[in-house]
């Protein structure tokens, strides 16, 4: 017996779909603002979903998870974040506001994702914190069409700009060091 309860939105860019490391049966859906905690009926029914919501979404699915639905057990580790892609680097940042009233600064939890497969594409996701990880944005780096630069306003030399082609980002470092550690990683998608 099917029952429906409510409508999860799925934003094909900000969405992330990943399987519970530990448990067989369970994978969370991360999207803006929310984590949602699935439990299918069986570890092949959660290979089933996990594999149709990275189609929706337009994520690439590991070819291992495909072999998992006829399988008994496969275990995750964090490092498989999206699937087909690797995390590449993750710390906290301040992000400034979109909004003319609203341009202060607020403390985000950043994860970079780059994708395993031949063309290099990359995925900044950030959240409050790294405890929850309620996801409340992502930014896509896409080759060619993404330029990550230094402010040159910025005195202290900690903040740096990623332009794509939807928005303009401020992210403010702890300190120059750090700046150049994420552009590197940046730059790498």
């Amino acid at each position: 017996m099917n029952v429906f309860i409510g409508v999860i939105p799925l934003v094909v860019s900000a969405c992330i779909v990943t399987p519970h490391p530990d448990r067989p049966k369970e994978f969370n859906l991360l999207v803006p603002g929310r984590k949602y905690e699935l439990r299918a009926l069986s570890e092949q029914e959660r290979a089933s979903w996990i594999v149709s919501l990275c189609q929706i979404l337009g994520q690439k699915i590991d070819p291992s998870l495909l072999l998992e639905i006829g399988r008994k057990k496969r275990t995750f580790s964090e490092e498989d974040g999206q699937k087909g892609m690797r995390k590449v680097l993750e710390g906290f940042m301040e992000k400034r506001g979109g909004k003319k009233a609203l341009y202060a600064y607020r403390t985000r939890f950043f994860r970079l994702f780059i994708d395993k497969g031949v063309a290099p594409l990359g995925n900044l996701t950030y959240a409050k914190d790294n405890k929850t990880w309620e996801v409340l944005g992502s930014i896509d780096i896409i080759p060619e069409q993404t330029v990550v630069a230094i402010d040159a306003q910025d005195r202290f030399n900690r903040t740096l700009i990623i332009r794509n082609p939807s928005r303009t980002f401020w992210l403010r470092c702890n300190s120059e060091g750090d700046r150049n550690t994420w552009i590197d990683a940046l730059c790498e998608a």
